[in-house]
């Protein structure tokens, strides 16, 4: 039996490397996609705690995909 050629094993490890990064890489992804999805999805009454604690401000821009939508899954129907 030959032992295996040193360019196979360095091959292997350089792909078990890369897998390990892209890996490393898509969990940091998730990280950050959890953060993002805690942000949405918020009750209203929540959104406007949070507008009234920004204190005295001039405007407030409310950035949504779809705002005629709102509410429609938290509350059951539309709420704006």
């Amino acid at each position: 039996m030959n032992p295996p050629k040193l360019r196979w094993v360095a091959f292997g490890a350089a792909v078990t490397f890369l897998i390990a990064v892209l890996l490393t890489s898509f969990f940091k992804e998730l990280e950050k996609i959890d953060v993002l999805a805690s942000a949405l999805d918020k009750r209203m009454e929540e959104l406007v705690a949070e507008a009234k604690s920004l204190g005295e401000t001039q405007e407030l821009v409310l950035v949504a995909q779809d705002t005629t939508r709102y509410g429609r899954d938290l509350y059951g129907e539309y709420k704006l």
